[in-house]
């Protein structure tokens, strides 16, 4: 998981500036929704949001196959390219913020800071590295699997939802609500002290009331957390394979399943 967790961090920490670009150019929501951000697998791309410049669609992109931040047009066609790599995010940041008058973008305020706090990363100051590809590997499956399971899910529940990054804890996630009844939150999340390792996580807010957490089915290869701060059932992603798309759906599958159907029990 090392590698997955040094590039997972990397690159929590390079989406901040697609969180500006959104937080800047994109029209502010509630929920904050605005400023997330989607892995897109089949580009191999983080995106921000669509945005439009008056003349023409435009969103703020991270190829992750050579490290470079791209504004694409409508086409998904690069207009501009920044190479990270050997750079600080300080610099990267410059460097956006001094080519947008030329995307018909007023720069007044992209490089301030966000409105929430990320981990402070050792290596942040320092120039970007490399993502290694044993990394990059690591890290596009299990968010592509990410991806794949929150649809799974809103499938089975039939609801709408989008499958998104939050810039602020870097989770792939969904959030819906049920019936107007139950709200239920479903994503991957980074390593913490929850799950030990990245994890899946399953977490269900009643719109009126509490839940009380009795009864509780056994997840399959996962647990039940019920502690103050956070109740919900996770998966550590380590109890998963990269090999074996067989296990993985039935380790997910297993402990999905009983943990959704509790909460929609409730």
């Amino acid at each position: 998981m090392q590698e997955y967790n040094n590039t997972d961090r990397q690159l929590h920490l390079l989406s901040q500036i697609i969180a500006k670009a959104n937080r800047t150019f994109v029209a502010p929501v509630a929920d904050d929704s605005h400023t997330n951000l989607f892995y897109d697998s089949l580009g191999q791309r983080l995106y921000g949001r669509w945005l439009n410049n008056g003349r023409q669609p435009l969103i703020l992109s991270l190829n992750l196959v050579n490290q470079h931040f791209e504004w694409l047009n409508s086409s998904l066609q690069p207009l501009m390219s920044f190479n990270t790599t050997g750079k600080t995010t300080g610099s990267i940041e410059a460097e956006i913020a001094e080519a947008l008058p030329a995307l018909a973008l007023n720069p007044r305020g992209f490089t301030d800071g966000l409105h929430f706090q990320i981990p402070d990363y050792p290596f942040a100051k320092e120039p970007v590295s490399k993502i290694s590809d044993q990394g990059l590997a690591s890290w596009t499956f299990y968010r592509k699997l990410a991806n794949d399971t929150a649809a799974m899910l809103l499938g089975h529940l039939q609801v709408a939802g989008e499958v998104r990054i939050w810039p602020h804890h870097f989770d792939t996630g969904i959030y819906v609500e049920v019936a107007n009844r139950i709200g239920i939150g479903f994503g991957l999340a980074m390593e913490d002290k929850v799950g030990g390792a990245p994890y899946f996580y399953l977490s269900g807010y009643p719109l009126t009331g509490s839940l009380t957490y009795n009864n509780l089915p056994a997840p399959g290869k996962g647990s039940w957390h019920t502690e103050a701060n956070w109740q919900g059932a996770v998966l550590p992603i380590d109890r998963l394979a990269m090999q074996d798309s067989g296990h993985n759906e039935q380790t997910i599958n297993a402990y999905l399943l009983p943990a959704i159907t509790w909460f929609l029990q409730q």
